[in-house]
């Protein structure tokens, strides 16, 4: 199994973490890829400690970040808190060995809690990847923005299954620069708008399992109507994706499966490490507080429900 991870040094604790949810959970020879403009030596030694304690192997791509730095993040983005890194997903295609047809890709916020085997067995040979279709709102805005038709829908590229053989064949690293230089008042969601632009017609759904995002996890789930019928998967996840803004190394957290971080947490390095608070400035404070009684108003009143679900 083939698996690229993307990050920079200051994500490496929380790959870790995924690191070790894979490997505590799959058996067989695990090849991870991690692409990065830099991790410093002593972290790529905690690494490497990590994975050859169960007997995988690791290889760090090195990139020159420079051709990326125009890319849109930042202000006038969906994810203001997301760095260049998102966008390495890109360079996937050139940058793994060429004789390498097939991996996982997964965002670093994420924990794997269970056999990845059913998605590494996908059958992908016909299309150029498979992803999680995203919730509905975020699929009727994403075709209509990137200006396809709405029968393709949309995907989140958190969690991807990717046949390069047939992606190398369609386009190249060339080509996303390209369509984000032309289109950049477009690009909302980063490196996700690029790939369902170029693969919308060349993807397929995987099982609501693969990717339980913060969005299925609510009271009132958003969930794509592809996977109403599969809403038992949220209480036996295989992948969980801390896909909100406050991730579960945050105190302020709430995500159900807040204690699957700090369960693998405890299999590396960082294995001490304590939550820290997401805002500390007074006036962070004072406004995430007041959004937060915003939101009990609206779920007292039946307006909306942004409460998780109880695991």
């Amino acid at each position: 199994m083939n698996i690229v991870l993307t990050f920079d040094d200051s994500y490496v604790q929380h790959a870790s973490v995924l690191i070790a949810s894979v490997c505590s959970n799959n058996n067989g020879l695990i090849n991870f890829f991690i692409i990065s403009d830099y991790i410093s030596d002593q972290n790529v030694k905690h690494i490497n400690e990590l994975v050859y304690a169960y007997k995988n192997s690791v290889k760090f791509i090195l990139l020159d970040k420079h051709s990326l730095e125009k890319f849109p993040i930042g202000e006038g983005t969906a994810n203001t808190y997301v760095s260049l890194a998102t966008y390495y997903r890109l360079l996937i295609p050139d940058l793994i060995p060429v004789e390498i047809n097939k991996v996982i890709y997964l965002d670093c916020d994420i924990v794997v809690n269970g056999d990845l085997s059913g998605l590494w067995n996908y059958d992908v040979s016909k299309v150029c990847l498979a992803a999680l279709e995203e919730q509905p709102s975020l699929c009727f805005s994403g075709c209509k923005r990137l200006k396809y038709d709405q029968q393709y829908s949309y995907f989140n590229a958190g969690v991807l299954l990717l046949n390069l053989e047939n992606i190398r064949k369609k386009c190249t690293f060339d080509d996303f620069t390209t369509y984000i230089r032309e289109h950049h008042e477009d690009i909302l969601f980063h490196d996700q708008d690029v790939l369902n632009k170029f693969f919308h017609a060349s993807k397929k759904f995987i099982p609501l399992k693969y990717n339980v995002m913060d969005a299925c996890l609510l009271k009132k789930a958003k969930v794509s109507k592809l996977y109403i019928h599969d809403m038992e998967d949220i209480y036996k996840p295989i992948i969980i994706h801390y896909s909100g803004p406050i991730k579960p190394w945050y105190k302020e957290c709430k995500n159900p499966y807040k204690s699957l971080y700090y369960h693998y947490l405890g299999k590396t390095f960082w294995k001490n490490y304590k939550p820290l608070n997401k805002y500390t400035s007074l006036k962070d404070i004072l406004v995430f507080r007041s959004k937060n009684f915003i939101k009990f108003v609206f779920e007292l009143l039946h307006v909306h429900y942004y409460s998780y679900i109880k695991i």
